[in-house]
């Protein structure tokens, strides 16, 4: 029997996974989180073989929750279940330790074969998103040329991991302090990383970075997959 912890801050959300996955006869909910605090209290005593994460979650990003949740139990697998463009995250959440990006807007079948996927020991992605992972790995393994590399590289691509989540939080109406909170780091990190940021995405001033942010989060999700 498949175990499975559910990590999500909206309970609707939260409700329609558990009745749709309990139709399962041999996967069950183990337990369910509505913040990354409770996802981290919870998990040692649960015991769950795999963790659905929602990516944004209302006290942290998940893209730091699943290096936290892998610290306490290395064996978890991890499937990121989101609204947010797949082109811009999926490949971050796989470099971040995740077996597995799915959104939101996907049919039930889909959610049933990318759980028994990742259980199986293997990685999950749509065809559209594996396409783009082929070609970033094809990229990389080539020798880098000084009048290719900036041109094939994205802007999105430019940032650090580090970068996307703070970017990511911004986007969410998180305030800088609210931020390295969560983050656990100092203020002037934060201002040092919106900084870095603005100057690789060639943004002039804090609130167009905002907007930036803002942009990337409500105008770049829920894509079809093809």
């Amino acid at each position: 029997m498949m175990k499975i912890m559910i990590v999500d801050d909206h309970p609707i959300v939260v409700s329609g996974l558990v009745s749709l996955i309990e139709h399962e006869p041999d996967i069950r909910v183990c337990c369910t989180a509505h913040s990354a605090k409770e996802a981290l209290e919870k998990i040692s005593v649960a015991t769950p073989d795999l963790a659905i994460v929602d990516l944004s979650l209302v006290d942290a990003s998940g893209l730091v929750l699943i290096g936290k949740l892998l610290r306490l139990v290395p064996q978890l697998r991890i499937l990121v279940l989101s609204i947010h463009d797949e082109t811009v995250y999926a490949e971050r959440v796989i470099q971040a330790g995740a077996h597995g990006y799915l959104m939101k807007d996907e049919a039930v079948p889909v959610l049933v074969s990318a759980l028994r996927c990742i259980a199986s020991g293997k990685l999950f992605v749509s065809d559209r998103m594996r396409d783009i992972l082929l070609r970033n790995q094809f990229k990389k393994s080539r020798s880098p040329s000084p009048k290719t590399n900036d041109t094939e590289e994205s802007a999105i691509d430019k940032l650090s991991q580090t970068e996307v989540i703070v970017l990511q939080m911004l986007g969410e109406g998180k305030s800088p302090r609210e931020i390295a909170a969560a983050l656990n780091r100092s203020l002037k990190t934060i201002d040092s990383h919106r900084f870095s940021i603005r100057k690789k995405l060639g943004i002039a001033d804090s609130h167009a970075l905002t907007q930036m942010a803002n942009f990337l989060l409500k105008n770049q999700s829920c894509n079809n997959v093809v």
